[in-house]
């Protein structure tokens, strides 16, 4: 039995690694974890609440190491990250209402009708703009909405983000990256209290969980700023269509 609470134990950690690599490079992580908690013994709710718990720890560490890396995250994030909080709560009342199998094929619709702007505008995901937009309405009803999506279906979250701070705000794909794990880190907090305070939180599991997703959102943030936004880009493209295909065939 011990053995066998250890195997859980270490199979947890590594998958906390590496989505919380895939995390800070794009996204996707969500769909490694979850399985992972549910067949560690979790119920789904349960692993859904301890996965948003790993999650904020996961974010909150990377959006510091971006901090301290000179990308001025939480100058950008905050501002984003008040609207996405918002529709973060309408999500999460939201999500008792509408078919999440229904959901996940459109979602996974939407995240295959980004390809082709990654391939469209190599440029502009590699290099940036030339001058980042000051947001306006659109851009905080767009991170608003964005909320509505975190808090109704976390898993996936992380291209809509990156593509949004891109394209409408101007960044290249790393300080996208940055700010998008602040916006994140903002507004998953309320999800995470919520389930803490309707008692669907594993702690133990979540703890490990969180430990190795801060091992690879340490490796990630390093590597995002060390190898440039090229290399980030083929990585993202990797993951949008293996997650494309996930909502698709496999919810």
């Amino acid at each position: 039995m011990e053995w066998a609470l250890f195997l859980k134990f270490i199979a947890i950690f590594i998958s906390g690694v590496f989505a919380g690599f895939m995390n800070v490079l794009a996204g996707g992580g969500s769909f490694i974890t979850l399985p992972v908690l549910v067949f560690a013994g979790l119920p789904i709710d349960i692993a859904n609440g301890t996965n948003r718990l790993a999650n904020f720890i996961i974010t909150s560490y990377s959006t510091y190491r971006f901090e301290k890396k000179g990308l001025n995250t939480f100058k950008y994030a905050i501002p984003l990250g008040i609207p996405a909080l918002f529709g973060a709560i309408l999500g999460a009342y939201i999500s008792i209402s509408i078919s999440r199998a229904l959901l996940s094929k459109i979602v996974g619709i939407f995240i295959l009708a980004m390809i082709p702007f990654i391939f469209m505008n190599k440029e502009t995901m590699i290099k940036g703009k030339k001058n980042i937009r000051k947001n306006t309405f659109v851009t905080y009803l767009i991170f608003f909405l964005l909320g509505i999506y975190g808090g109704f279906l976390q898993a996936g979250i992380g291209f809509f983000l990156i593509l949004s701070l891109v394209f409408f705000v101007g960044f290249d794909l790393v300080r996208a990256n940055a700010v998008k794990m602040g916006v994140a880190m903002i507004y998953t907090l309320f999800s995470t209290l919520v389930f803490i305070l309707t008692g669907r939180v594993q702690f133990l599991y979540g703890i490990i969980l969180a430990t190795g997703g801060v091992v690879g959102a340490h490796l990630s943030t390093h590597l995002s700023v060390k190898k440039g936004s090229a290399w980030v880009r083929i990585v993202l493209i990797i993951i949008i269509i293996a997650s494309a295909i996930k909502f698709l065939f496999f919810s």
